[in-house]
């Protein structure tokens, strides 16, 4: 819902079954009147053209696609897009901004505005996208925002920010089609939904034949056997992404892992990213599974420190843990008869905060280490002066102990 009803709100739905479009409607709920069709955004698969045209008239309004290199044997730059306008020609520069912040810089009629992108859920990992005014060093306000929905997002056109440009806008319907196609830039995945799947046609019985001919055989039909119990679906076994933020980790061959890696790599590399989650469910294979993820996210730490030189932390949320190796209230048992037993699930945090007040069952090193280990003369609890055990019957430090990491 808008939060005014004398907002222009443009929604956004994917066309279903039509890959590559999207409609841009007018949102005409306040009134009880249908939505009306504003615009009709198109994706080019093969060149990644952007296409924005008019619904009733099949008309260009403007395209967008990377810039061409300055150069004639230089390769083109992913993060500066020209935006084409027509009637009447025009050109604008999208340009991604430098910094640790997320921002894309574009002007219009000598007046600089600025795409910013905000989290509108953590855990789903949704993004929101706000078109401001640059008024360095005043604070910026915004002219368009938008807001993902289950079923697309909405565009909310505020005209009384608009009002406040100086020098004003004389091109309005110029400046609302050029943010459009840079806001389909941002939510190219809106273009990308498969097509819907083809029902299979039901079974109809033969049609019964009109000729005027006796049946060749006047014996009943021997009755039709019912059809077989649909087999059980088995899981597939894969790479699935169950949110922007979220690895499950069911496969755990050398190769699989290599690509959970990669994956995990590429999630980080977006400095808006606040945490990332690698986990492994109750399966029949968790005595491989819960292993690899641990392994796996140590790879990950490493691989990331040595290509960006950020240090991530890592929490453990290990309350899938075997009722074997814990007891009630968490404590760990003690005595040299019960080892300790991996758990049949396991779920860490890669993050850029401090998560311990957020997890309950977060195990986690001590901060400090002491200048050099504690002498234990107590034989009975498996101490000594390598200090390598201390004297509750774990080795290792907690949940690394459970899979030999140091």
């Amino acid at each position: 819902m808008p939060l005014d009803s004398n907002l222009f709100v443009l929604l956004v739905r994917p066309r279903t079954g039509a890959p590559g479009r999207v409609d841009l409607l007018v949102d005409n709920s306040g009134a009880g009147k249908a939505d009306e069709p504003a615009y009709e955004a198109r994706k080019d698969p093969s060149t990644g053209t952007i296409t924005l045209v008019d619904p009733y008239t099949a008309a260009v309004l403007g395209e967008s696609n990377i810039a061409p290199p300055p150069l004639p044997n230089a390769s083109a730059n992913p993060k500066h897009r020209l935006i084409s306008l027509d009637s009447p020609p025009a050109e604008v520069h999208l340009r991604n901004k430098a910094g640790l912040s997320w921002a894309w810089e574009m002007e219009w009629e000598e007046v600089q505005y600025v795409w910013t992108r905000d989290i509108v859920s953590l855990v789903g990992g949704d993004r929101g996208y706000t078109l401001s005014v640059s008024r360095r060093p005043d604070p910026n306000y915004p002219v368009v925002v938008f807001r993902p929905e289950k079923k697309g997002g909405n565009i909310e056109i505020l005209d009384y920010n608009l009002a406040r440009v100086e020098p004003a806008t004389a091109d309005r319907k110029g400046l609302e089609i050029a943010a459009l196609l840079a806001l389909c830039h941002f939510i190219d995945h809106l273009f990308s939904l498969p097509p819907l799947t083809a029902a299979c046609p039901a079974l109809t019985p033969p049609i019964a034949s009109t000729s005027s001919a006796p049946p060749a055989s006047t014996k009943p039909a021997p009755p039709v056997a019912p059809p077989p119990a649909p087999a059980p679906q088995q899981k597939k076994v894969g790479l699935r992404t169950l949110a922007t933020n979220e690895v499950e980790v069911t496969d755990p061959s050398p190769a699989a892992l290599d690509a959970y890696c990669e994956r995990c790599l590429s999630l980080l590399s977006d400095p808006s990213l606040l945490y990332l989650v690698l986990f492994a469910s109750p399966s029949p294979n968790s005595k491989e599974t819960v292993p690899a993820v641990a392994a796996l996210a140590e790879r990950v730490k490493r691989r990331r420190y040595k290509t960006s030189g950020e240090e991530v932390r890592l929490f453990v949320d290990d309350s899938g843990a075997a009722g074997s190796a814990t007891e009630g209230g968490g404590k760990r048992r003690e005595g040299k008869g019960s080892p300790l037993a991996p758990p049949d699930s396991l779920k860490i945090y890669l993050s850029r905060i401090d998560m311990s007040d957020l997890l309950p069952n977060h195990h986690r090193r001590p901060s400090t280490t002491p200048v050099r280990p504690v002498i234990s003369f107590d034989e009975r609890t498996g101490g000594g002066k390598d200090g390598k055990q201390n004297g509750k019957g774990e080795e290792g430090g907690g949940w690394r102990g459970w899979f030999g990491l140091p």
